[in-house]
């Protein structure tokens, strides 16, 4: 069976991916895409085999992404509506 190759956008922690993983046993994440440096630290660890990207704004420009994807998603950014931001 082919991997159902899958990429994200503003990826967070990848809880998201995560979730996605566990329910779709042949996805395959070939790239991410997350601001903060902390956020892709965590995401190296549960992601090592996808290239990860900074800034949403300027990846497309600045880098040669592999755009033979089959799905993507985008985390909402909820730092506005969050406890975190209080």
């Amino acid at each position: 069976m082919q991997p159902i190759r899958c990429a994200s956008i503003f990826a967070g922690i990848g809880g998201f991916e995560l979730g996605l993983l566990w329910s779709i046993p042949n996805l395959k994440f070939v790239w991410q895409v997350e601001i903060d440096s902390y956020c892709r630290e965590v995401l190296n660890k549960h992601f090592p085999e996808s290239t990860k990207y900074v800034d949403v704004r300027t990846f497309d420009k600045t880098h040669n992404i592999d755009r033979n994807i089959d799905m993507l998603v985008a985390g909402f950014p909820c730092q506005d509506i969050s406890i975190a931001n209080s």
